[in-house]
């Protein structure tokens, strides 16, 4: 009688105790250093990643989340604070990150595209190409590829600045993504899901960057004109001519063929019109660039077109 009453005793501080501590986990990703010799069998990992586990109580929650082999040499794991701080401490740990940061703002952060610049190595965060984009404080949309690391490309908005990444899949890769330790806030979308993203962002950047076009054409619409005004900043005399990078499936053309200023803040006006070509796919938007150059300057308006 006396051993069923401790027994009962016993539980009645291990079970809320177990509770309170299960409430109090979170998700750590546990980068550790490969040992020498090669693990052959994925048990092998898996044992091997255990052993860096405190021990749980009988019917607690599994704290192992993922284990990971190819990507990196470690594991992701539900701990309390206390447990991670104890896991840096041991042999083998390189880092030990949680995965959702306590410094996060709650407040809405604004989106970028990294590629908004036409420039292909931007829109793939390589290394260096971001330092003249305006990432700072700010989510960044990244392309998957272009022989970039998916980590290097979130070191890349890091280093820049940027507060989170949003990595999109290649067309290629399609709706395979993968969990990475990465260096900064960071999730890993589908092909389709970036595609929708960055449609997002191509049309906010539009809307700041006057004299922009963004632009809706139907099956059915017929083409749309559209009227802006250039001011010479430049040299009193000054001559621009235009370069048209068409958006993927619509037709441009720019009226007049060249500007020409004889005063320095004069205005000109000028005209574009867009049609939709046929067979444009289901592709929900394209972009493109309209030119105006000089010998010593130039104005770019970008150009979004959505597709209904």
């Amino acid at each position: 009688m006396d051993t069923i009453c401790l027994v009962t005793l016993l539980l009645m501080f291990i079970v809320p105790l177990t509770v309170a501590q299960e409430s109090s986990l979170s998700t750590y990703i546990i980068h550790l250093r490969k040992p020498k010799g090669v693990f052959v069998q994925a048990m092998d990992y898996d044992d091997w990643y255990k052993s860096f586990l405190p021990a749980t109580v009988s019917g607690q929650q599994t704290r192992m989340v993922h284990s990971y082999r190819n990507v990196i040499t470690g594991f992701s794991a539900k701990l309390t604070a206390e447990e991670a701080e104890a896991m840096k401490r041991k042999d083998g740990v390189i880092s030990v990150r949680s995965e959702k940061p306590n410094d996060f703002p709650s407040t809405l952060l604004p989106l970028v595209y990294s590629g908004a610049n036409g420039n292909a190595s931007s829109a793939f965060c390589a290394p260096g190409s971001l330092k003249d984009v305006d990432v700072k404080g700010k989510v960044v949309l990244c392309k998957r590829g272009g022989g970039i690391g998916r980590i290097d490309k979130g070191q890349e908005v890091k280093n820049n600045g940027g507060a989170a990444m949003i990595l999109m899949n290649d067309e290629l890769n399609g709706f395979s993504t993968i969990a990475d330790p990465h260096v900064l806030p960071a999730t890993h979308v589908s092909y389709e899901a970036g595609l929708s993203i960055q449609g997002e962002p191509k049309i906010a950047e539009a809307e700041l960057n006057y004299p922009s076009f963004s632009i809706t054409l139907a099956d059915s619409a017929g083409s749309q004109t559209y009227t802006r005004t250039l001011t010479n900043v430049g040299p009193a005399s000054s001559t621009y001519t235009y370069q048209v990078f068409a958006p993927a499936g619509v037709d441009v053309s720019v009226s007049p063929e060249k500007i020409v200023f004889t005063a320095v803040n004069q205005k000109q006006t000028y005209s574009v019109t867009f049609s939709r070509q046929q067979n444009t796919g289901l592709v929900p938007f394209s972009q493109g660039l309209l030119k105006w150059v000089s010998g010593l300057h130039e104005v770019t308006s970008p150009i979004v077109a959505m597709f209904e």
